[in-house]
């Protein structure tokens, strides 16, 4: 009798083993709402701290899929820890996908910059990221052809802040978001000179700026990063026009 009743015991123990473990799977697969959207859990992993505090932490929410090969939103939440301001960082997106049998990783980085220009920085004044404060971050959608996602993860890179050493191992997070600054200055370098050159008419440099043309401009733009940065700044100049009007828009073309 006793080892019959020792045998039920280790046998419930074992089934309710299976069960748990059962669960634990199926947490980690995605999962479809009404809607026909599929969630996909999202990995992430923070820097490491002696403290036992990560000094900036990451945290996403699940992945929405509009179709198995197709991330339509993926934000994540950066919250700074330290006693420092945050000025600028670098994300590193992995997205392992399954196409024709085959499993691929694809990595790419996104960053944010809180400074960009002077220009910029001058106007919206300390807009840094503070101690305890938080960044929402919206990456863009993005197609992966005839792959299926199968699993998203997101790690910190790079953390620039307004003073002092840097976190993460910079991969290529400081040279991205220098990229994205040197963009900048070389657009707001052009438009001034072609604003002189213009006879200093505003009303051509508004149809440069719409024109949207900065590959074909002569910028002397290195890379993509580049781009970004020329195009971002050449946004902020529209935007400073459409909300304060002409003469804050000569201001900075002076």
């Amino acid at each position: 009798m006793r080892r019959a009743s020792a045998v039920r015991i280790v046998s419930r123990i074992f089934i309710l083993v299976v069960l748990l473990a059962g669960l634990w799977l199926v947490s980690l697969r995605p999962t479809a709402t009404q809607t026909g959207a599929i969630m996909l859990p999202v990995s992430v992993q923070n820097l490491s701290s002696e403290t036992g505090t990560n000094p900036v932490e990451l945290r996403c929410e699940n992945a929405r899929l509009s179709a198995p090969n197709y991330i339509e939103r993926l934000s994540c939440v950066l919250k700074n820890n330290s006693d420092r301001a945050i000025r600028a960082g670098t994300l590193v997106v992995n997205v392992t996908i399954e196409e024709r049998g085959a499993m691929e990783t694809i990595s790419s980085y996104d960053s944010f910059d809180r400074f960009l220009h002077p220009d910029v920085h001058s106007e919206h004044g300390l807009n840094f990221i503070p101690p305890q404060g938080e960044y929402v971050i919206e990456h863009l959608p993005t197609s992966y052809g005839e792959g299926i996602v199968k699993s998203i993860s997101e790690s910190i890179d790079y953390i620039e802040f307004a003073d002092g050493p840097p976190l993460g191992r910079n991969v290529a997070g400081a040279r991205i978001i220098n990229d994205v600054r040197q963009g900048a200055g070389k657009y707001k370098d052009w438009i001034v000179r072609e604003f002189h050159r213009d006879g200093s008419s505003p009303g051509a440099i508004l149809q440069i700026l719409n024109a949207g043309d900065v590959e074909g401009a002569g910028l002397d733009l290195q890379n993509g990063d580049q781009k970004t940065g020329a195009n971002l700044f050449r946004k902020y100049l529209l935007r400073t026009y459409a909300s304060k009007g002409e003469a804050e828009l000569v201001k900075h073309l002076k």
